[in-house]
């Protein structure tokens, strides 16, 4: 998509001498949603939404098209489950962005040196459901557990399920890691299950980095491996946040 131009006009808006969160919270170009995270990767831009509970994704499709004005190619998943995403709030979402726009600077992701997201494509649903088991069968006893399924370096930061065939991730990772590195390892991580398609994330033009949380991750996932363990026939998963649905763009 053509970020500078759509970030130039968000700016423009967040970044008014007057402006604040309460103000910015009753902007019509919301659409009565809550954006909790924009997070941009160059050529593409992922946005975590909280949406009206009565929004399809169809109807939420038409909202997201019109909000970046023709300037992006836009993809919408509805989030079956997730971890990582209790922290995150719209509130704190719009203090970020005024607060950059205005000069102040943001402090960023704070759990590592650098932040990549990365799109899984499902290709072997067994092998993928056989990955997370794996995880679930080596009987984490703490939530610091759940790091230790990664390659040193590398963390868990937020997963988020998208129905059969996709998934995304956030990760930590070392600071100079090339997108060649860091792509080998996930491949690694998912062992053939899925194509996976990673985006280092500038922290210089995103929006909710400073609440995403190693620790809230851990926690979630430590939820949902000791959940899975009581399940009969496993396949339980942990959701976090309101009844409301939430959205990936």
């Amino acid at each position: 998509h053509q970020t500078g131009e759509w970030f130039k006009g968000f700016f423009e808006i967040i970044g008014a001498p007057d402006m604040t969160i309460d103000k910015a919270m009753t902007l019509d170009m919301w659409g009565g949603h809550e954006c909790l995270a924009t997070l941009n990767g160059g050529a593409m831009s992922v946005c975590v939404w909280k949406c009206n509970d009565d929004v399809d994704i169809a109807t939420f499709q038409t909202f997201v098209d019109s909000f970046t004005q023709g300037l992006a190619t836009n993809k919408v998943y509805a989030v079956d489950a997730a971890m990582g995403l209790d922290r995150l709030t719209f509130r704190e979402y719009l203090r970020e962005a005024i607060n950059m726009v205005q000069g102040r600077g943001s402090v960023g992701f704070l759990d590592g040196p650098a932040l990549w997201y990365v799109h899984h494509a499902i290709t072997d649903g067994e092998a993928w459901n056989n990955n997370t088991g794996a995880i679930i069968a080596s009987k984490p006893t703490t939530p610091s557990d759940m790091q230790g399924s990664f390659e040193k370096g590398y963390g868990g930061a937020m997963t988020c399920f998208l129905g059969e065939k996709d998934a995304c991730c956030l990760w930590s990772a070392p600071k100079d890691a090339t997108k060649e590195e860091y792509n080998a390892v996930v491949d690694r991580f998912t062992q053939g299950a899925a194509a996976n398609t990673p985006y280092l994330i500038d922290p210089a033009s995103s929006f909710g980095m400073a609440n995403i949380s190693m620790d809230a991750w851990s926690q979630a996932m430590f939820a949902f491996v000791k959940n899975a363990e009581k399940a009969s026939g496993g396949g339980a998963q942990t959701t976090e946040g309101a009844s409301e649905p939430v959205f990936t763009q």
